[in-house]
């Protein structure tokens, strides 16, 4: 008789498989609902705001399988990822294009800060780097209060590039900083005051994506005081 316990890799390989099978009808919901959205006799309001609810949603679960996609990756120990050649500007843009929807969805700005760093080149995973970037912003629009804004900036460390996520989210509670960006943390977090809980494991799957471009990610106090930030480190 077969034994119930699964090994790690073969719990990976079963995510990639549900990956794969979920990502085809996801696609088709995403393009039809685009369609439609584009079909000029559609003037119902209500329709018109079901169908951009339907293409957000689409959207969330895009962001949501990514990050399973992660899991299944870090599970089978795949490390082998595209190295790319980009500049830190390019990393940002992409990002803050792909967090519009949520951004909107939530009624939150999010800022992006030019400096000198933002010209820098780096040479790593640009989808792994972006992936834990998106994860980051994504996390901070959803937890951000009253209005205001996310913030993203990047700055140079010596040999390293430091991007910064900021939010004016309930601050993190000092001995779960590091909890947060574990799986225990992103289990135990949810409905927790203090914790970080982010839909599609948010955190977790920003420190998976950012190991997987050989960087590093943290919970920083914040500059004004108040709020949250979060550390984005990649050598140039």
């Amino acid at each position: 008789m077969a034994s119930d316990r699964l090994e790690s890799h073969l719990v990976g390989g079963l995510l990639g498989l549900i990956v794969h099978d979920l990502r085809n009808p996801l696609s088709a919901l995403h393009s039809n609902a685009s369609f439609l959205q584009s079909v000029r006799d559609v003037t119902s309001p209500d329709a018109k705001e079901a169908l951009e609810d339907v293409s957000a949603s689409c959207e969330a679960l895009g962001h949501i399988i990514d990050n399973v996609e992660l899991l299944a990756l870090s599970l089978r120990g795949d490390k082998r990822f595209e190295q790319n050649s980009f500049s830190v500007r390019e990393l940002i843009a992409d990002a803050l294009s792909r967090s519009k929807s949520l951004a909107t969805s939530y009624a939150v700005r999010v800022e992006f800060t030019p400096s000198p760093a933002a010209d820098v080149r780096l040479a790593t995973s640009r989808e792994m780097l972006g992936r834990a970037l998106g994860n980051l912003i994504k996390n901070g629009i959803q937890h951000a209060q009253d209005g205001s804004p996310v913030r993203v900036s990047a700055h140079i460390e010596g040999p390293r590039v430091v991007l910064l996520v900021e939010d004016g989210g309930a601050p993190v509670a000092a001995d779960f900083h590091d909890k947060a960006f574990t799986a225990e943390g992103q289990v135990s977090a949810k409905g927790l005051v203090g914790a970080r809980y982010s839909r599609g494991i948010g955190l977790f799957a920003a420190r998976l994506a950012a190991e997987a471009a050989g960087a590093q990610v943290r919970s920083v106090p914040a500059p004004g005081g108040s709020g949250n930030a979060f550390e984005l480190s990649v050598a140039r």
